[in-house]
C-alpha cells in the first residue's frame, strides 16, 4: 500500500510500502520495508533525530534529488540507485550519518554526494558508506 504522507513529518505505519514526491522527514522513526524518492526530498535531523529502522530502505531513485540535514540515525539502508543519470545526495551543514547501517551506492558514476562551502559529512564509526559510486 502506497504511504503519501499529509504532512511534513510523518510517521508511517510498519510494512507501508512509500513512494515520496517531495516530502521533508523529521523525528520520525521509519519502520518501512521500502521508502523511494521519486522527486526531491529531505531528511530534517536538524531539531529531531530520523532513524532509519534495522532491514528498512531508503531508496534514491534514479535522477533524483535527496538533501541530508543535521543528525541522520540509519540503522538500515540509504541507497543511492543511479541507473544513468544524476543521482544527487545533498549535504546540507554538518551531516553526520549514524547508526549501524549503510550508505550504499549503486554501480554507477552518476551517483554524487557532494556539499558546497562549510558544508560537512561526519560518518560515524559504526556506519558504512560503501558502492562504486
Amino acid at each position: 500500500m502506497p504511504f503519501r504522507p499529509a504532512f511534513a513529518c510523518a510517521r508511517p505505519k510498519a510494512g507501508w510500502f512509500a513512494t515520496i514526491a517531495a516530502p521533508s522527514i523529521c523525528g520520525a522513526e521509519l519502520f518501512l520495508s521500502a521508502i523511494q524518492n521519486s522527486n526531491t526530498a529531505t531528511l530534517d535531523g536538524s531539531t529531531n533525530t530520523p532513524t532509519i529502522s534495522s532491514g528498512s530502505t531508503v531508496t534514491l531513485l534514479n535522477g533524483m534529488s535527496t538533501t541530508l540535514i543535521g543528525t541522520i540515525i540509519n540503522n538500515g539502508t540509504l541507497a543511492q540507485n543511479s541507473t544513468g543519470s544524476f543521482t544527487d545526495l545533498h549535504i546540507s551543514g554538518k551531516v553526520t550519518l549514524s547508526g549501524s547501517g549503510s550508505l550504499t551506492l549503486s554501480n554507477n558514476f552518476n551517483n554524487r554526494i557532494f556539499a558546497s562551502g562549510s558544508d560537512s559529512l561526519v560518518n560515524d564509526v559504526n556506519h558504512t558508506i560503501q558502492g562504486a559510486g
